[in-house]
């Protein structure tokens, strides 16, 4: 039995060493949105017999993306920068024999593509199908990760450029904004003779009805929030194919709760801000996972194009209300209770 053992690992590699085998690598494994992406595809071993070899590339459009929970399978926003690959994502090629030897050809090609979601993502190999009907071993079983961030601000003005020398002086005619200089000074005399006539005027009316004033309701954050959200919910936007809509409306009614309820600068800030301010003050941080989740989905839906699946959108609308119920007000509930009775 040692004797055949030793026989087997003797003869494996020799066996792989000879097999028809493809690899792929990218070009990075980091980029922004809307960066250009190179796939390098390597194909060794390849038979003279079976050089027609067919690539199909379908696998890609759709694929797990690793850092977004909810989004596990979902149609890749991704673009090909190949001419050569046609709306069936695939590519039939013809290797030229006279590259090869008795040991077989070796062929490699490079790839370019677009990716416009953001998340990490694992990029399965393709598919390769021979003349005859046979799949191309892929090395190792490889899936390159590459990690999609969103887009940098614009890169600061270049100073550094050579200064060229001063062209002549030359006159223009005169126009409007030449006379700024007494212009803005008589505009600003005249507002500020509207602002205190209207201040005058404005006085005056609160004199006269000072008596007659109202007290100001005050409604809590919460009703305004579930209120909205009641409303959101009979519309079914998102049922119509407005997701955009329907996710910018859901986060605007979670931030300005936010707002409102823990006196955060919420509808203006980021979501990492936010979250950031959050863990400030008395905020229970096991709501954290859930509002973090409903923003970044919505920041996807608007930023990145993704589009996440139909049902996630009235989960969301349970799990804001439930934030909402969940995290209110109890003590000033119970006062206004208190006051009624």
């Amino acid at each position: 039995m040692k004797f055949i053992s030793y026989i087997i690992c003797f003869l494996c590699p020799m066996l792989l060493h000879g097999q028809m085998m493809s690899t792929i690598t990218l070009s990075a494994d980091s980029v922004m949105v809307g960066d250009q992406v190179e796939l390098s595809l390597n194909i060794k071993n390849i038979p003279l017999s079976q050089r027609d070899l067919n690539i199909d590339f379908s696998s890609i459009d759709t694929i797990k993306n690793l850092g977004i929970e909810g989004l596990e399978n979902f149609r890749l926003d991704l673009e090909w920068q190949n001419r050569n690959i046609d709306e069936s994502r695939s590519l039939g090629i013809t290797i030229d024999p006279k590259k090869g030897n008795s040991g077989g050809i070796e062929w490699s090609e490079t790839f370019k593509f677009i990716i416009w979601d953001m998340g990490v993502f694992q990029i399965p190999h393709p598919i390769i199908y021979t003349n005859t009907g046979e799949k191309v071993e892929i090395f190792n079983g490889q899936m390159p990760t590459i990690l999609v961030n969103a887009p940098m601000e614009s890169a600061p003005l270049d100073t550094t450029q050579i200064i060229h020398d001063i062209a002549p002086i030359q006159l223009e005619a005169k126009t409007w904004q030449d006379h700024l200089y007494w212009i803005i000074p008589v505009v600003f005399l005249l507002l500020v003779l509207l602002a205190v006539l209207y201040g005058m005027r404005r006085k005056l009316k609160e004199s006269q009805y000072q008596a007659a004033e109202l007290p100001e309701e005050i409604i809590p954050s919460h009703i305004t929030a579930l209120q909205k959200l009641k409303a959101l919910r009979s519309s079914e936007i998102w049922k119509t194919g407005d997701i955009k809509e329907f996710q910018s409306s859901l986060t605007y009614i979670v931030r300005e709760y936010l707002e409102n309820r823990y006196d955060i600068q919420a509808l203006e800030s980021t979501t990492g801000e936010i979250l950031e301010d959050l863990r400030k003050i008395s905020f229970d941080k096991d709501y954290v996972p859930t509002l973090k989740n409903i923003l970044q989905i919505a920041d996807l839906v608007k930023f990145a194009k993704a589009d996440p699946p139909d049902q996630i959108h009235e989960e969301f609308l349970n799990t804001a209300e439930d934030f909402v119920n969940n995290t209110k007000e109890e003590e000033r509930i119970n006062n206004e209770d208190e006051l009624a009775e």
